[in-house]
């Protein structure tokens, strides 16, 4: 196995022992509506200090709870159904997402 294989996964486990044993910290449901056009769910986690996004694309980490709600759109939009912040994030969460809508 080269160094990448190695790299790739360590990876993978670290984001498996995030979504086995990490703290869920927030999560937005979605639903286009449309026919074929999808809906599902954006969870982040922390572990150890690190945050992981899981989508339906994979997992994402990041290094901060702000970082990881921009990255994985962790806020109401139109097709947002359900969105949760734990009480721990709520304030960070709302200065991104205030953020957000300001620079729209």
């Amino acid at each position: 196995m080269n160094d990448a294989e190695d790299e790739y996964d360590e990876d993978a486990d670290e984001s498996d022992q995030a979504i086995r044993n990490g703290t869920v910290v927030a999560w937005v449901d979605w639903d286009s509506g449309g026919p074929g056009g999808g809906s599902g769910r954006v969870a982040a986690y922390e572990l150890n200090g690190k945050f992981y996004v899981s989508h339906d694309a994979g997992v994402d980490r990041y290094n901060t709870f702000e970082a990881a709600v921009r990255g994985g759109w962790i806020w109401e939009t139109d097709v947002t159904t359900e969105l949760w912040v734990a009480d721990k994030y709520m304030e960070a969460h709302r200065v991104v997402s205030e953020g957000r809508r300001r620079r729209k």
